[in-house]
């Protein structure tokens, strides 16, 4: 379309203001490369990419319909995505948190029971298992530390 247009102004040499339609048409042109990248990208489900080509494009044409109209839908399919992979990783914390208290709930009881010599067998059996386990750990020392907690002293060696 611009290439016509330059070729308006030199069959119509006196025609008014061919800028005017250049400009025009240079607009239409930009609107086009980015709505059809904003496109591509939403075919690709890159949301923050299509939402900052909209973004962009709506910065120089604001009325423009379609481009709104992408841009609302790529927003709401970003926030649905963005609260899912959200509600994921809590609903992983929670799994996470409900396996320690299954796996350590036993040693706990025992250990509010005053069963201070089973809870350490099992504390031992579970650190034999994973020797790296820190929440082990801690009720191991937990229970060292714990002045009710009658453990037998080894002979003093001579």
């Amino acid at each position: 379309m611009l290439a016509q247009i330059a070729a308006l102004a030199g069959l119509q040499p006196g025609y008014p203001d061919p800028q005017i339609h250049r400009d025009w048409a240079e607009g239409r042109q930009r609107r086009k490369q980015r709505y059809d990248a904003a496109l591509e990208a939403v075919e690709r489900v890159a949301w923050p990419e299509a939402i900052r080509d909209l973004e962009s494009l709506l910065a120089e044409v604001p009325d423009d319909r379609e481009a709104v109209a992408l841009l609302f839908h790529a927003q709401a399919i970003q926030a649905v995505e963005e609260r899912q992979v959200a509600e994921a990783a809590q609903a992983r914390q929670e799994a996470e948190a409900r396996r320690q208290r299954e796996r350590l709930g036993p040693v706990l009881a025992q250990i509010q029971a005053g069963a201070f010599d089973q809870a350490i067998t099992q504390l031992d059996a579970l650190l034999a298992k994973v020797p790296g386990d820190r929440e082990a750990a801690a009720l191991v020392a937990q229970i060292i530390e714990t002045p009710a907690a009658p453990f037998r002293r080894a002979p003093a060696r001579r």
